[in-house]
Formats: structure tokens, C-alpha cells, sequence
């Protein structure tokens, strides 16, 4: 069986055939999972759970070369974030915000609102 590269799954549980940056990140998996080991067991998964997908998510940015492309609009979309925790409120609808961040950064409409919903699933009332 392979996976979506077409890497062979035996090849995946073999660690004679990792490659040198696989190895690196298994080392700094031991060390943050060193790090958290007085927390408890489900704080502990949760952590390491989230830095595993922080340090995927780095890693597939890094092959793609995204970082350098997107540089830019992930830093507009940080400054609206936090315009967004402050201002919100001010306006009665999605629609009336994304159109009031339009006005203010150099995008389009739907990415404004995608923006405004992605914000407010994050805020949402579970991760205040």
C-alpha cells in the first residue's frame, strides 16, 4: 500500500530508510515531549498533538515553498485578526465587517468574509 507521495507504508515503519530531516524531527518530538512529561496524560496529548501539526504544517510550507509566496497576505491576515478582536462588535453583520476590511487592506470581498468566519470559529465561546 503507498500514501498520496507514493511512499510505501513498510518503508514509513522502517527507520533504516528515513531520511535525515524525519530523524531531526522525531528528535525534537523527544525533546518537547521531555519538556511536558510533569503534565498530566491528556494535557500532555493535546500538547504534543499540536505541535506535531505545527511542525507538519512547517515542514509541507518549507517543500512547497508557500512561506516566501504567501508571506505577505499571512501578515495582512494576522493585522485583520487582531483589527477583528477589537472592532467586531462595532458592526451588525459578517458581511459588514469583511466589507469594512476591504476598505482597509488591498483584498477582495469573499476573502475578507472567509477571513471574518475563520475568526470567529476560532473565537468561538469553546476556546475563550
Amino acid at each position: 500500500m503507498k500514501d498520496k507521495k507514493g511512499t510505501k507504508l513498510s518503508d514509513v515503519m522502517n527507520p533504516s530508510k528515513w531520511t535525515d530531516e524525519e530523524i531531526k524531527s522525531f528528535d525534537r518530538y523527544a525533546k518537547a515531549k521531555r519538556k511536558f512529561q510533569d503534565l498530566p496524560r491528556d494535557v500532555l496529548i493535546s500538547k504534543l498533538a499540536h505541535f506535531w501539526t505545527l511542525m507538519c504544517e512547517s515542514q509541507r510550507r518549507k517543500c512547497n515553498g508557500t512561506d516566501v509566496i504567501h508571506k505577505e497576505n499571512r501578515a495582512m491576515k494576522a493585522e485583520v485578526f487582531i483589527w477583528l478582536d477589537s472592532n467586531r462588535r462595532n458592526y451588525k453583520s459578517m458581511d459588514d465587517t469583511a466589507m469594512a476590511i476591504t476598505k482597509q487592506q488591498p483584498i477582495k470581498f469573499r476573502t475578507a468574509r472567509d477571513w471574518v468566519g475563520e475568526w470567529k470559529k476560532l473565537r468561538s465561546a469553546s476556546t475563550l
